[in-house]
């Protein structure tokens, strides 16, 4: 298992248009569980990792980088941005405004991952939306000059951290109003050994982030050996002559 995961990690990535090339700098908002799941898998892909977090010198912190790999360095969230060619948020969404006004001056023309989700636990103790778009769609408001992609969200981070808890594969929607933005993150998702998804654009962050609600009921109810990753199998289309709507033209 080990010698097949570091081949597929030596296959050269291809996309049509701009890719991330490996040894690229990316910087990572957060060293919570995804932020430290995601780290290590990149820099094993060849990149070079940046934590931004509120106290690099924290005991755990240094663990995260030492594990990560030689290149990486943990410093203050202004400082791991600058000459990032990706730039990953993931800090908890009642954060996430804050941590972005303080980022607001330098992200302009950044590719900027949100893998934020807009939940909180109801009544009941299961998922509910907070706002009524998105995550993904405020933070672009927030930073209206980067380039957002919603990424990430619906994948679990013990899952991100280990790919083989998931046999079957697993599927990782990507939506952005940045088609070449998008085209990136969808390769670093490849680089990752998942499956990437087009989702359209960000207004359909308000899609993944439901989903993502659903993710987590298993994990919130108790019921954690019914716990699921998405995998979107690929099927045969109708034709035109099973769904004659298809040929219809657009108004």
């Amino acid at each position: 298992m080990l010698i097949r995961y570091i081949l597929f990690l030596s296959v050269a990535i291809w996309m049509s248009g701009t890719c991330v090339t490996r040894a690229e700098q990316i910087a990572i908002i957060g060293t919570g569980m995804m932020g430290g799941a995601l780290g290590p898998r990149l820099a094993a892909a060849g990149h070079r990792i940046s934590y931004g977090t509120r106290d690099p010198s924290q005991p755990h912190i240094r663990d995260l980088v030492a594990a990560t790999g030689e290149s990486a360095r943990a410093t203050t969230h202004v400082d791991a941005v600058d000459g990032a060619a990706v730039v990953i948020i993931a800090v908890p969404w009642k954060a996430l405004e804050s941590v972005a006004m303080g980022l607001l001056a330098h992200m302009d023309g950044h590719v900027v991952v949100d893998i934020t989700n807009a939940l909180q636990n109801a009544e009941d103790g299961l998922p509910e939306l907070m706002v009524d778009t998105s995550a993904g769609e405020m933070l672009q408001a927030w930073l209206p000059k980067a380039r957002v992609v919603k990424a990430f969200n619906t994948v679990g981070f013990h899952v991100v951290a280990e790919p083989e808890r998931a046999p079957g594969g697993v599927t990782v929607p990507v939506a952005s109003n940045d088609d070449e933005a998008k085209a990136i993150v969808m390769e670093l998702v490849e680089q990752l050994g998942f499956e990437p998804f087009d989702a359209g654009p960000l207004r359909f962050a308000r899609t993944l982030e439901r989903l993502a609600g659903l993710y987590r009921i298993p994990h919130w109810s108790g019921r954690r050996d019914q716990a699921f990753e998405y995998y979107f199998r690929r099927v045969a289309e109708p034709t035109p002559a099973e769904f004659p709507v298809l040929t219809r033209p657009r108004p």
